[in-house]
């Protein structure tokens, strides 16, 4: 046995440093769909308005004005559910289900409109209009899908796993015939000696320096064969990937299993595949055998108080013994060429078997269930930390900070007028903290503790471990200053910082220099996205939170970013600000 080397060109090592940078990749946008989608939209909104109502209803326009939102409306909603973003590492079905979920969705809000505004004689026009845009979307998706795509681009793949394994899957998408993927190499802990003369050529490194392979390559989807991992090092390997901007698939290994009897489930948040047993008892075959075979698996009680049942070898007996109705294996426990028979064992029992992923720290939206040439598998996509999502975030930013500026501009006066009445010092506190990428900013707030309060913590003890500095009774603090404090008054200078683009509404806390340079280098993640004025933090406990748990809350935030995310975060923010919580 040989262990791979990886190539010492570049160093490993100081990739951790490049983390907080952007990844380049930007997912392009189905754009000539959205446009036919659009004129479609249009043209049907017109076309049946003028046939029922006659050429005056768009002079007199209730029933078109009604059409116009239901088409907003259906497009924002298919815009907003990705259903024009192309991705390379998927290929391509049409999103038929997505269309026709978005179109229920304006209708519905169409005859809420029509019921709210009390619109008369919508209902013929409303039922042809919602008919044709149905069809028009259906058309265009199935036209689509079905010409061939002049963009069509190599996807490139790393595949790791053992040597057989390894070979099965380059094999396997060699012959999809829905995506284009080009397998660039193979990395594997270690090599043996009787290894295919290809695999040895192939070889790009160990698993341990894979994000270094992935950079070095520029690959687009990382395949990781089961068994190749285990749940420890799975995990924090997809997270290192997504924030590369690379998908990342765990291949199940099952070549011999029907699709429709695989699907995706979760279990505490964790997700996990399913395998159905094939229909082959039950009402499909009679009553009769059906109660035959729960009669003859009577339950025969357990062993003991033990958890420990037996080998893996023996599990058919073991699911017989104690009439289990679910077998969850763990990642790393089997390999492929166990794996399979395994769940065909099981099914033939008629007990259904899990694959847990062991993703812990990743939002179930992030997963889908799909397959390479029928073997079904698990695929992680990157947070969309660019494009216009963004540009939405950074609207939603600035309207947000204005209109609370508008609405706090005289209580912030106040604020700011009983810190000069109380100790006749400055207003506004000023500190350079850690933003985006790494930059330094100087970050407002108002002053709640004495003058020169910065020099006196190093007489201070801390009450958290860590580099977050934080004490329960700091008499560093002013009465007006715990006041602001408590109700979190004192923050609002950071709406500045927001309209300047230094910070955003939601992020992770902007941390001061110091601190950060004294965190470890996985700490630097969090610099990905801009700091904010709250965040998952804030709505957790505020300075209740230790740094263990603020360094795992700002990681679950950068990794699983999304609007919504936000959203919920601001919702969560109002009651946390008005109980007080945590604030000190």
């Amino acid at each position: 046995m040989t262990e791979v080397s990886p190539d010492t060109s570049a160093n490993p090592s100081s990739l951790d440093v490049a983390r907080p940078s952007e990844p380049e990749r930007v997912r392009r946008s189905r754009t000539v769909l959205a446009r036919l989608d659009a004129a479609s939209i249009t043209i049907v909104l017109l076309f049946v308005t003028v046939v029922t109502e006659g050429w005056a209803a768009l002079r007199e326009p209730t029933p078109f004005l009604l059409g116009i939102a239901g088409g907003v409306l259906l497009i924002s909603s298919l815009w907003w559910r990705n259903a024009y973003v192309m991705n390379r590492s998927v290929a391509w079905n049409g999103n038929f289900r997505l269309a026709w979920d978005s179109l229920a969705g304006a209708t519905l809000s169409m005859v809420a409109l029509s019921w709210l505004f009390q619109v008369s004689g919508t209902r013929l026009w409303l039922l042809l209009v919602v008919a044709g845009w149905f069809v028009s979307l259906t058309l265009w998706r199935f036209l689509l899908r079905r010409s061939p795509d002049k963009d069509t681009e190599l996807v490139r793949v790393i595949v790791a796993g053992n040597t057989g394994d390894a070979l099965a899957t380059r094999l396997a998408l060699r012959a999809d015939p829905r995506v284009r993927y080009e397998v660039e190499g193979f990395v594997m802990d270690r090599l043996d000696e009787s290894v295919p003369e290809i695999v040895s050529q192939m070889a790009l490194g160990s698993i341990d320096h894979l994000s270094h392979v992935v950079q070095k390559t520029d690959a687009d989807l990382v395949v990781v064969c089961l068994g190749a991992l285990d749940a420890e090092r799975f995990a924090p390997m997809v997270r290192d990937l997504n924030v590369l901007g690379v998908d990342v698939a765990l291949s199940t290994g099952l070549s011999n299993v029907a699709l429709r009897r695989v699907s995706l489930g979760h279990i505490a948040g964790r997700p996990l595949v399913h395998v159905t047993p094939a229909p082959l008892r039950g009402w499909h075959l009679g009553l009769k055998r059906a109660l035959d075979i729960i009669g003859a698996t009577v339950m025969l009680g357990l062993a003991g108080p033990l958890m420990a049942l037996g080998s893996i070898d023996h599990l058919s007996h073991v699911v017989q013994k104690t009439d289990a109705d679910l077998v969850v294996v763990c990642l790393g426990a089997l390999d492929a060429e166990r794996f399979a028979p395994m769940v065909r064992d099981l099914n033939v029992l008629g007990v259904d078997v899990a694959l847990s992923t062991g993703l812990s720290n990743v939002a179930l939206r992030r997963v889908s269930l799909g397959h390479i040439a029928g073997r079904p598998l698990v695929h992680v996509t990157p947070a969309p930390l660019r494009g216009w999502h963004l540009g939405l975030k950074r609207a939603l930013d600035i309207i947000g900070a204005t209109v609370m500026l508008g609405l706090a501009g005289p209580l912030m006066a106040l604020a700011a007028i009983a810190i000069r009445i109380e100790d006749g010092g400055r207003a506004i506190f000023s500190q350079t903290r850690v933003g985006k990428g790494g930059k330094h900013f100087t970050i407002f707030k108002y002053r709640t503790m004495v003058n020169d309060a910065e020099k006196l913590q190093v007489d201070l003890t801390n009450d958290h471990e860590g580099p977050v500095f934080k004490m329960t009774d700091d008499p560093r603090i002013t009465r007006v200053g715990r006041f602001l404090r408590k109700t979190s008054i004192d923050e609002l200078p950071q709406l500045f910082n927001i309209l300047r683009g230094e910070m955003s509404l939601v992020g992770p806390r902007p941390l001061p220099v110091h601190e950060v340079e004294a965190a470890p280098v996985s700490f630097l993640d969090r610099h990905m996205v801009k700091p904010g004025l709250t965040g998952r933090w804030q709505v957790s406990g505020r300075s209740d939170t230790g740094f263990k748990e603020l360094d795992e809350l700002d990681r679950w935030y950068v990794d699983n970013w999304s609007l919504g995310q936000d959203l919920e975060i601001l919702a969560k923010t109002v009651p946390a600000v008005l109980m007080a919580r945590g604030a000190r």
